[in-house]
């Protein structure tokens, strides 16, 4: 169901904690502006559907120019048929702690989705985006 989040504390066998833990918090959202879905989310890692793309090649433009500029972004890879984009960027060094790792992915989660609803906008990755961190 599109806009809502699961509310289901249960891992079923063989799935990451990070995974469920995104899917759990962040999975599926929807904004006024641009739609996307959260497929994968791992430390360094995370893959998401964005429709969008598969319409509009003036967002995708955008959206890569974006990507390409953003100093977190180590490499980002785009399907257009399939409307998925799996963004890796830098996690800093991190510490063993499950509760540090999980912070570090909500604040990419949170980073990498600004560049998906920034590239909404027609002036988006005509300059190069503001230095940020994670």
């Amino acid at each position: 169901m599109e806009g809502s989040v699961s509310s289901s504390a249960s891992q079923p066998p063989g799935q990451s904690p990070w995974k469920i833990a995104a899917t759990n918090n962040i999975a599926r959202k929807q904004s006024a502006k641009v739609a996307y879905s959260i497929t994968l989310a791992l430390p360094g890692k995370v893959a998401f559907c964005v429709p969008r793309i598969n319409d509009d090649p003036q967002y995708l433009q955008r959206l890569e120019n974006l990507l390409k500029a953003d100093p977190v972004v180590t490499t980002e890879r785009i399907n257009i048929n399939a409307a998925s984009v799996v963004i890796t960027y830098k996690t800093g060094t991190l510490q063993d702690s499950k509760e540090r790792k999980h912070q570090v992915v909500e604040a990419a989660i949170r980073h990498l989705t600004s560049l998906i609803q920034s590239a909404n906008e027609a002036t988006a990755g005509i300059a190069a985006h503001p230095t940020s961190r994670i």
